[in-house]
């Protein structure tokens, strides 16, 4: 996933952070998300709140079921299975195709 977010130290300016969806805890209002991604060798997280006013875009750039509900044991992986390229686009799947399981296991 891909989060386009404003910043309020800087108004006309957006950052991007690309990660892995790692938890997604409660509902309504009160929902959020945490997304993983290893930048510089170093192990990030970011929590957003789901109907934060900050957020201007959510992309999903690579649609994959896991057999797990939650990733938090990427914590703990090797940073290879949660690494992403920051500039990384959108892969779109045909339409009727179902949505592919990830066969990655992690060591």
């Amino acid at each position: 996933m891909a989060v386009s977010s404003s910043n309020q130290h800087a108004p006309n300016k957006a950052t991007r952070f690309v990660g892995v969806c790692i938890q997604r805890l409660g509902c309504g209002l009160r929902a959020n998300f945490t997304l993983r991604n290893v930048i510089k060798h170093i192990g990030t997280e970011m929590k957003y709140q789901l109907y934060d006013s900050t957020i201007q875009k959510i992309d999903v750039l690579r649609l994959a079921k896991r057999l797990d509900d939650e990733l938090l044991y990427l914590r703990d992986a090797p940073n290879e299975y949660s690494t992403f390229d920051e500039n990384m686009e959108v892969e779109y799947l045909p339409e009727g195709v179902p949505v592919p399981v990830n066969p990655e296991m992690v060591k």
